[in-house]
């Protein structure tokens, strides 16, 4: 039993909507024509997390019964040089000769949006996998007033997406915060998981159940 397997299983038993990206991504490995994750990245290319962040999207309007702002793109560039953090294990290594020479996807990428398209508040927990959606404009185009609460300890916001400014969170805001959200999102990998939240369930259940 890993700690995987375990919260796919009692997030089902507990009808808890989730989205298992793990497993796609396995299964597009050596499938995908785009770059999914960069040899010289700890996370997922800039192109993976736009493709994940539609899926997210789409899953949103469904549950919502509403018509959301999508990523859109008709032609990607294709180059060596990465871009955001395609390439920050390289970076912390710091060798003379680069790690790998890849082909990097890069997405132009609009947001069109008309009177038809809504933009839910949205509250984000997540590890650093969920800020590669702040750099590369999800959080700002698709959610209004949105909040990333990072590994529940930094906040970002709409006032404050870059990242030297993230702010300490304000534990006595989160209740209000929580009420204000139309969806609450909780972005975690695999070796996250052992600590689901860094907190913020246990904090949130004692928000609304005091005493139990």
């Amino acid at each position: 039993m890993t700690n995987y397997a375990e919260v796919l299983h009692l997030a089902d038993s507990l009808g808890i909507h989730q989205l298992d990206f793990n497993t796609w991504y396995n299964s597009l490995k050596n499938k995908s024509r785009e770059l999914l994750y960069p040899k010289q990245a700890f996370h997922w290319s800039v192109y993976g997390s736009l493709l994940a962040a539609d899926t997210l999207i789409k899953y949103l309007e469904a549950w919502r019964a509403e018509r959301l702002v999508h990523p859109h793109w008709d032609r990607i560039v294709h180059t060596s040089k990465p871009r955001y953090t395609d390439d920050d294990i390289a970076k912390d290594c710091d060798l003379i000769f680069p790690t790998a020479i890849e082909n990097f996807s890069y997405p132009e990428v609009t947001y069109p949006a008309d009177k038809a398209t809504t933009k839910p508040q949205a509250l984000f927990i997540g590890d650093s996998f969920m800020l590669t959606w702040i750099y590369d404009g999800i959080m700002d185009n698709v959610f209004t007033r949105w909040q990333a609460m990072y590994y529940y300890k930094y906040l970002y916001d709409h006032d404050h997406g870059e990242q030297q400014e993230a702010q300490y969170i304000d534990t006595n805001k989160v209740k209000d915060a929580l009420a204000k959200a139309d969806c609450i999102v909780l972005v975690y990998t695999a070796h996250n998981l052992c600590n689901l939240g860094n907190g913020f369930i246990e904090q949130a259940y004692r928000f609304y159940y005091p005493g139990k």
